[in-house]
């Protein structure tokens, strides 16, 4: 319905920075929560159009109608809740947090590992992983500014939010280096990470996250964020830090760039079923470090020369990776 009455109820009403109570607010326009539980409103509505000197006896009864349908239907609306006892565990809550989420927008596997990592006992982690992350990524990018663009590049940083948007990049690849290390198949699965102990986040940041970055930046300053695959990447990340010392080898270095490179030129897609790969990659990568430095490197890389035509090439566009994987090369 339009009308002049129309108008003067759908105009803003500023709020001071004070966050005073202004005359407007006190003149029935607002009414709270309680005063529609308790069937109270219509009085206050009354009141309230009544005061109004524009409005004409038929706009009145309209909008009483109107807005006695509308909140007739809000009343009878059943709103499901859940009470938990204020002293209640920890744990109790997430699992709550948990099943209520499971609906609507579901919520990502780091959100959940997030909402556990609340559970820890020591205090410089109670603010949760996520926090505890992000802080300590822009302490260390503060420090060596020269990591600051591979890390916000990858961990793809809001610098409206100040936050970074994937975080859970990180808690895949400790995942994988973790499994490497077992020397189990570095296949991931959420109900393990799930499983896992709050705190195995937070340490293995502390041992490992200054040089998750040195290696994210290394990547950068080698453009295999243009040209790669993340899933890859992630893997490779893991893959360096379950063998430190081959972060150290320019040979082993150039096999990761190496297969970098043949997954984009030869259209390959790197997934679950390429495990196998991965667990070549670091075999190569312990032959390297183990072997005296004099020693001939004996192992078959699991790059090979992709299929490149000059046609082929001349119809990469300046837009798709395989052009920036040759202009790379060049």
């Amino acid at each position: 319905m339009k009308s002049n009455v129309t108008e003067i109820l759908c105009r803003s009403f500023p709020i001071g920075k004070d966050k005073s109570e202004k005359p407007t607010r006190q003149n029935n326009r607002f009414i709270s929560g309680k005063n529609i539980i308790t069937e109270k409103s219509a009085e206050i509505i009354d009141k309230f159009l009544k005061g109004l000197e524009e409005a004409t006896k038929s706009d009145y009864y309209k909008y009483m109608n109107h807005l006695n349908a509308t909140l007739a239907a809000i009343n009878g609306y059943s709103i499901p809740s859940t009470t938990i006892a204020g002293n209640s565990e920890l744990g109790v809550v997430i699992r709550v947090f948990e099943k209520v989420n499971s609906t609507g927008k579901k919520l990502t596997l780091f959100d959940l590992i997030n909402a556990k990592s609340f559970q820890v006992k020591d205090n410089q982690y109670k603010g949760g992983l996520s926090d505890y992350l992000t802080n300590q990524i822009i302490k260390i990018t503060e420090e060596n500014e020269n990591l600051t663009s591979g890390v916000n590049i990858f961990l793809k940083y809001d610098e409206d939010k100040e936050s970074f948007e994937k975080l859970d990049r990180i808690a895949r690849i400790i995942e994988i280096m973790h499994l490497i290390k077992k020397g189990s198949t570095p296949s991931i699965f959420q109900s393990a990470m799930l499983s896992k102990e709050p705190e195995f986040w937070f340490e293995n940041w502390i041992k490992e996250g200054q040089k998750l970055l040195e290696i994210i930046s290394w990547m950068d300053d080698e453009g295999l964020f243009d040209i790669g695959q993340i899933t890859f990447l992630e893997y490779a990340i893991a893959i360096f830090l379950a063998n430190p010392k081959s972060f150290e080898e320019l040979k082993f270095k150039m096999e990761i760039k190496k297969y970098t490179l043949y997954l984009t030129l030869s259209g390959s897609t790197f997934n679950k079923s390429n495990l196998d790969v991965v667990e070549k990659i670091y075999t190569i990568s312990k032959q390297i470090t183990d072997n005296n430095g004099s020693k001939k490197y004996d192992y078959n890389s699991p790059s090979s020369s992709p299929n490149l035509t000059q046609e082929k090439i001349l119809g990469f566009t300046v837009s798709k990776s395989e052009f920036e994987a040759i202009i790379n090369i060049f």
